[in-house]
């Protein structure tokens, strides 16, 4: 895992830091959100796997209501809920690389 990532999780978990510390907190916060968002949309994309490979009977129509649902949950359109995960994505990668 990556140096970065794994430094502000060991200053999250074990030490406070100070509110007025912004770029600080801001930072942990992109660091965290990125990382909710990626597993989210990593499960869905497993799903989507799931099914090709399976075919199970109804996966279809289930995973079609059920990526719709969560987009709509997060305010967004199917399009625009794979199109979030595609840049998510990215900045997962760009901050795993560091």
């Amino acid at each position: 895992m990556s140096k970065l990532l794994i430094g502000l999780m060991m200053v999250l978990s074990t030490s406070a830091f100070s509110s007025e510390d912004k770029e600080t907190s801001k930072l942990i916060d992109e660091l965290l959100s990125t990382g909710k968002l990626h597993g989210l949309c990593g499960s869905l994309y497993q799903q989507n796997i799931f099914q090709k490979s399976t075919k199970m009977q109804g996966g279809d129509e289930f995973m079609q209501r059920f990526w719709t649902a969560e987009a709509a949950r997060l305010g967004m359109t199917i399009k625009e809920f794979v199109e979030s995960c595609d840049f998510i994505s990215k900045k997962y990668n760009k901050f795993y690389s560091k």
